[in-house]
């Protein structure tokens, strides 16, 4: 995390300053590491199109197993959650966690998902909105205010080619997992 002086009166901007540190030309999601309860959680899918937070079964196993996890209240849900292709996935329920990024702690609520998933979680709109910030996948960087000025999140680009190569090594996954065969998608 560093802080940047580029903010005035609130606002955040990019320049092409924050690009040299990527790898072009490149079409990867924007994939971050931060604390999630007590635990450094790498393999985060910073997902402005969703209207949720997601923590996923396995990365929730973990976390159990990690010293200082401290007691996890998993309260009922009765919604339905639709994944991108249009699949129901029923929550396992919803669960509490302090997400720290620098400085920064909010209390976000999760929805527990036991699928598959190449990513550990995913911070939808609901953290970029309380955090204020702003994602750019072309910079690979977040940047939100703080009352120093403004902080910066970098992409781990390197870890999203990563999960995008061992998407593409588990041939059957998506379909298992959907319902839905990647090679039978529209090019967009």
């Amino acid at each position: 995390m560093t802080y940047s002086p580029t903010s005035l009166d609130g606002l955040v901007f990019f320049s092409e300053e924050y690009s040299y540190v990527v790898r072009f030309p490149h079409n990867v999601t924007l994939v971050v590491t931060a604390h999630i309860g007590c635990c450094k959680v790498s393999k985060i899918l910073v997902n402005g199109g969703s209207s949720v937070n997601i923590l996923y079964g396995h990365t929730l196993d973990r976390m159990d197993d990690t010293p200082r996890a401290g007691p996890k209240i998993i309260s009922q849900t009765y919604s339905l959650l639709y994944e991108f292709y249009g699949n129901e996935a029923r929550p396992l329920g919803m669960v509490e966690f302090p997400v720290r990024a620098d400085s920064l702690n909010v209390i976000m609520e999760f929805n527990i998902l036991d699928v598959p998933s190449p990513y550990n979680a995913s911070l939808g709109r609901p953290w970029i909105h309380m955090m204020r910030a702003v994602s750019f996948t072309y910079h690979q960087l977040l940047k939100y205010p703080t009352p120093f000025g403004t902080a910066n999140i970098k992409g781990d680009q390197a870890m999203a080619r990563t999960v995008v190569a061992v998407v593409q090594k588990r041939s059957g996954w998506m379909k298992k997992a959907t319902g839905v065969d990647p090679n039978e998608l529209p090019c967009g």
